[in-house]
């Protein structure tokens, strides 16, 4: 009977960064090529979506793992009585920033009417709003359209 192989067991707890090799490359990375035939570009942009959805994926376990840290961080940090902490390679520090939140949005739109204090309101539009005047023949003052182009790329 042949002796048993030694296994080494995962830890349970091994994050997606361990996954991932990082990528340090000490020679400059080659240019990117275009194929010449649009069938060719075709095949390479479904290949490099589908590859950079793949590292996306990594990516976005990588941002969950750093959220519950964080979320652990700030629930356990104020018990303590210290305002940050400091590990081997980083320190860890509660801040706090006052975000303004519209409560009564009635009562603000008011305001910037009486006051005309528009710089209150990022200047961006509801497109499906302004899409639905379209829709009905209205006219929106200071609005226009503009084309945009876009590719569709799916398996065959």
């Amino acid at each position: 009977m042949p002796p048993a192989k030694k296994v080494t067991p995962t830890p349970a707890t091994k994050s997606t960064a361990e996954k991932v090799v990082p990528i340090k490359s000490t020679t400059k990375p080659k240019p990117f090529k275009v194929p010449k035939h649009l069938a060719d570009c075709a095949d390479m942009l479904y290949e490099k979506r589908e590859e950079r959805l793949q590292v996306q994926k990594v990516v976005d376990a990588l941002a969950k793992e750093e959220g519950v840290l964080r979320e652990h961080i700030i629930a356990n940090l104020p018990k303590s009585n210290a305002s940050g902490i400091s590990g081997k390679v980083a320190t860890a520090r509660i801040e706090t920033k006052m975000i303004p939140q519209v409560e009564d949005r009635e009562a603000l739109q008011a305001y910037i009417k009486k006051t005309g204090r528009f710089d209150l309101l990022q200047g961006r539009l509801s497109e499906s709003a302004v899409l639905e005047m379209w829709a009905d023949n209205k006219k929106v003052p200071g609005v226009v359209s503009f084309t945009a182009v876009k590719v569709s790329c799916t398996k065959k």
